[in-house]
């Protein structure tokens, strides 16, 4: 992963932490296209989507992240 992609997931962890969802998401989304082969952003960010009831995007996002973790089942 890239310097600017590791931190922007930094930064989308810490305002997941603080209970910043949207701020949080758009993070996920923005450190994701610099670094799609990260699974446990795709698994956060799901997650968040998730949490506000955003669940057809939820499921999207979800499924790289735990197919990459599967090893690419």
């Amino acid at each position: 992963m890239n310097a600017r992609a590791d931190a922007l997931m930094r930064h989308a962890v810490e305002l997941q932490r603080r209970d910043q969802r949207p701020q949080a998401i758009a993070a996920y989304q923005q450190a994701l296209a610099l670094a799609p082969q990260a699974p446990d952003g795709w698994y956060n960010l799901g997650y968040l989507l998730n949490a506000e009831n955003r669940f057809a995007e939820a499921l999207e996002k979800i499924a790289p992240g735990a197919r990459s973790k599967a090893g690419g089942l």
